[in-house]
């Protein structure tokens, strides 16, 4: 399924798990790529990536604006004309590509998008300007989609709404399972929760942390692992201020490959996903490939999955909402789910072909 031979050139972030994810599409399909980023590479090929004003991020969100701005300033004095771009997230990457003069096709999070009713006026103009520029935009969910059209006018046929769904590399191994337990000194016996998002406040993390704590007190056998990801580093350090010493919360910090994430995905029972707003993360998808119950919170653009998964949905996040959702997942792990999700994940219309499919549309 062999696709166009001119490179596919991304404005994103070259340490991120979502690019690396469109990423492997494209080397499955043939096709070339570049990545211009502020951000170091942490996946890719070095001939693959140009990093542009990195140094800029050490001066935190401002230090970013500059560093986004500048790189839409230099793609519009070295990139070709003709070539078209592909911007990963629509507050920054978005804006360099904006200002790069280029056409662009955009990829929305839905952590800038729903937020931006709280943001400035000056932020929902960019925002707003960004999206209406662009040729293509796509989104992983109709909540998403339905966003865009109703609250930003975008027409509804420049939105393309597709999941990229998961990879290979994310299954049920009761093999993993037992080899990163035993690595992590978990025993078999253990219930096992993971908090694969990143740890940031729109996720809150330190909600989920002292809803563990509160639960898990007095008790023997449970433990949460936490993701750090693509973390807020005040926020971070709050984290790790809750959790020291405490044996039953274990922290992995930085980025790890998909064989990784899957082993951590396989050596726990229970994935939870609790935002404050989102689209249909990949990383749902994988928790569920691994043969995760899933605890979430209600959001309309995980309907998708609330409505054909056993699921715990937490319809008010907070603490004492959490805690009773830890205590709910124990009774649900009673009855054997993997083998329903397993079933169930073969109807649904997430397969790598039809994925293939839309993404040589999208770049047609």
């Amino acid at each position: 399924m062999a696709m166009q031979t001119s490179p596919i050139s991304y404005v994103a972030n070259a340490s991120s798990p979502h690019v690396r994810h469109w990423v492997e599409y494209l080397d499955e399909l043939g096709s070339p790529y570049h990545i211009y980023s502020i951000h170091k590479n942490s996946f890719f090929p070095p001939e693959q990536v140009t990093t542009k004003f990195n140094g800029l991020l050490r001066f935190g969100a401002l230090g970013s604006i500059v560093a986004y701005i500048l790189l839409g300033l230099w793609l519009r004095l070295f990139v070709p004309k003709a070539l078209q771009l592909h911007a990963h997230n629509t507050s920054g990457y978005g804006l360099s590509a904006y200002l790069s003069g280029r056409k662009y096709l955009l990829t929305t999070y839905g952590s800038e998008i729903f937020s931006v009713p709280q943001k400035s006026i000056i932020y929902r103009f960019l925002i707003r300007r960004t999206l209406h520029a662009a040729e293509k935009i796509t989104a992983s969910s109709q909540h998403m989609q339905d966003t865009l059209t109703k609250h930003f006018s975008v027409p509804a046929s420049r939105v393309m709404t597709f999941s990229l769904g998961v990879s290979s590399v994310f299954r049920v191994s009761t093999e993993q399972r037992s080899i990163v337990r035993k690595q992590l000194g978990i025993s078999e016996q253990d219930t096992v929760w993971i908090y694969n998002r990143r740890i940031t406040p729109l996720y809150r993390t330190l909600d989920v942390v002292e809803a563990f704590q509160q639960f898990a007190r007095g008790r023997q056998g449970y433990r949460l692992l936490l993701l750090a990801g693509d973390f807020d580093a005040q926020y971070l350090a709050k984290v790790k201020s809750h959790i020291q010493g405490d044996n039953n919360i274990q922290l992995i910090d930085g980025f790890i490959d998909q064989a990784q994430l899957s082993g951590y995905l396989c050596a726990a029972d229970v994935a939870l996903s609790l935002p404050k707003s989102d689209q249909l993360s990949s990383s749902i998808l994988e928790a569920l490939s691994c043969g995760c119950l899933l605890i979430l919170a209600k959001l309309a653009a995980y309907q998708s999955i609330t409505d054909q998964f056993p699921c715990v949905v937490i319809d008010d996040v907070d603490v004492t909402s959490i805690q009773q959702a830890f205590q709910d997942s124990v009774l649900f792990l009673q009855s054997d789910i993997s083998h329903l999700q397993q079933q169930q994940l073969t109807q649904v219309a997430w397969g790598r072909q039809q994925v293939m499919l839309l993404i040589k549309k999208l770049y047609a």
